[in-house]
């Protein structure tokens, strides 16, 4: 960040500053930096050379994390520092990365500031938020000054409570907002030090040595600033020729496949509408002209089998094969005997003709009727 007063703020990462963006609405002392979910980061304030003591015991640089009332500081004292005459000649810097604090049996350890995921909550109930507050989000607030000592009245004791991060916002108040990061706090396993109890406060010096020197970063994640023009956005691919020539052709070879195999089946249907027209015409164009020969419209006679003749195929139940079976029999003509009164009996011949007796409902053989005589004309001359 361009130095206010010679002073100089940056955001590290890895011990690496982070790129610093211009803010879109032009205010100097606001800068964006790329936010990372699950990275350590430390805020450094250098003092360069230049820079004018103004004779002040201490330099005092403070940090708030969005809408935290609590604030990290730290105190850097100005004795043994390089300077001509109050004007410092070589570079000074603090850092804050870290603190102390207590976890859940007690104990003090390190822990490191981390920049975390903001999620969204349907509802205000489950985490009330003021739109201050939400205005809030997303900033890394620094102030620097000239500080001096001034006498407590009662100590401070810190009690190594750490604030809890706010994990989700009312989707609603976060509209337009364009936030996703927020600041969370990792303990380590590193034992630390309780803070010494501090009798005194560090209040800027009296007079313009006191101006305070303001700094802000804006931490958001690289789609977001994408979206507000701090980064350009990623270049399209150039275009592949070869590569859409390739595809041109294959797209092309893949219609004429199925053009292809459109055809194929549009044919086979036509070929079996064909046969199945000729079928039913020929069925309804047959004439029968005796008991074994079906004719044609054309005339051409149409081979029939006897149903004597036909033979009769059943499946066999145990090996499933076709057995042929020869037609059954035929069965003799019945014959009648006749009795005459003498009590002998024999078969009618044939040609005759049998009837019932009244009386004794026996069979009587019948002669038959006389045949009759033809009739001569004699077509001769009398002459």
């Amino acid at each position: 960040m361009p130095f206010n007063g010679f002073i100089d703020a940056r955001v590290l990462v890895d011990g690496q500053p982070l790129q610093e963006y211009m803010d879109p609405d032009g205010i100097d002392n606001v800068r964006y930096v790329q936010a990372t979910t699950g990275q350590r980061f430390t805020v450094e304030i250098r003092f360069l050379p230049g820079f004018k003591l103004q004779w002040a015991p201490y330099l005092h640089a403070s940090l708030t994390f969005d809408d935290e009332e609590i604030n990290w500081f730290r105190n850097l004292p100005t004795k043994g520092m390089a300077h001509r005459k109050g004007v410092l000649t070589k570079p000074e810097s603090l850092q804050l990365g870290c603190t102390a604090a207590k976890d859940d049996t007690g104990t003090w350890k390190r822990t490191f500031f981390v920049f975390g995921a903001l999620g969204l909550a349907e509802t205000e109930d489950c985490n009330p938020i003021s739109l201050e507050q939400v205005n809030k989000l997303g900033r890394l607030k620094l102030e620097v000054y000239r500080a001096q000592e001034v006498p407590r009245e009662l100590p401070f004791i810190t009690e190594g409570r750490l604030p809890d991060a706010r994990e989700t916002v009312p989707e609603k108040l976060l509209k337009g907002r364009y936030i996703k990061n927020n600041v969370r706090y990792d303990a380590s396993d590193e034992v630390g030090c309780a803070p010494a109890i501090r009798y005194h406060d560090y209040l800027p010096v009296n007079g313009p040595a006191g101006k305070i020197h303001e700094f802000e970063f804006r931490y958001r994640n690289r789609e977001i600033l994408q979206y507000l023009g701090c980064i350009p956005r990623s270049p399209s691919p150039e275009p592949n020729h070869a590569l859409a020539l390739e595809r041109t052709e294959e797209m092309l070879k893949a219609q004429k496949e199925e053009r292809r195999r459109q055809n194929l089946e549009i044919l086979r249907l036509r070929e079996r509408l064909e046969r199945a027209e000729r079928g039913s015409s020929r069925e309804s164009s047959t004439t029968i002209i005796g008991d074994d020969t079906i004719k044609r419209e054309d005339g051409t006679p149409i081979k029939t089998e006897q149903p004597q003749q036909a033979t009769k195929r059943a499946r066999d139940e145990d090996d499933d094969e076709l057995q042929e079976l020869m037609p059954p029999p035929k069965r003799p003509a019945p014959t009648i005997e006749l009795e005459d009164g003498d009590g002998q009996s024999g078969t009618a011949p044939r040609g005759t003709k049998r009837a019932r007796d009244e009386d004794d409902d026996d069979l009587q053989e019948m002669a038959p009727p006389p045949k009759k005589m033809p009739v001569l004309v004699d077509l001769t001359d009398d002459d």
